[in-house]
């Protein structure tokens, strides 16, 4: 079996585990190391597969204590962020779909009185101003306001 792309492979077959009850919600998947010996396949790889599971919402990871089926709604969670998540929408989706961006618009321009208190900035201080749409596989994903020092 070729090697290229098997982290999809492993993925898929996490969720037919999961969807056909092996994994339920609340249950730990077994260690990356484990995962790794019983695919044959390196831990980087398993990771890669992870993340697919992780971005289509089958699981989440609690850092130290390991990977976890979720409880909640697989399908809406693509297109929801986290809070606390401090992951980027390239970081997200790196290797597993194509992202693309378009700048809608780019302007620089002096802060308003909100801005200035909310980004910690002086009086008078300029600002970027920026609108721009996120793509993944080609498709609309995101529309952005991005307003940053």
């Amino acid at each position: 079996m070729s090697r290229s792309g098997y982290y999809h492979l492993v993925a898929e077959d996490l969720i037919s585990r999961i969807e056909d009850g092996e994994f339920t919600p609340g249950d730990p998947l077994p260690k990356q190391i484990e995962l790794a010996a019983s695919y044959q396949t390196s831990r980087l790889t398993i990771q890669k597969a992870i993340q697919i599971l992780i971005t289509e919402g089958y699981v989440y990871v609690k850092k130290g204590n390991g990977t976890f089926v979720k409880t909640e709604n697989k399908q809406s969670s693509i297109m929801q962020s986290n809070v606390i998540e401090c992951i980027g929408l390239t970081a997200k989706f790196k290797g597993i779909m194509d992202i693309n961006n378009k700048v809608i618009s780019f302007h620089v321009r002096q802060a308003d009185d909100d801005e200035c208190e909310k980004l910690e900035l002086p009086e008078g201080s300029r600002v970027y101003d920026i609108i721009r749409l996120r793509y993944l596989n080609s498709q609309p994903f995101r529309l952005e306001y991005i307003i940053m020092p």
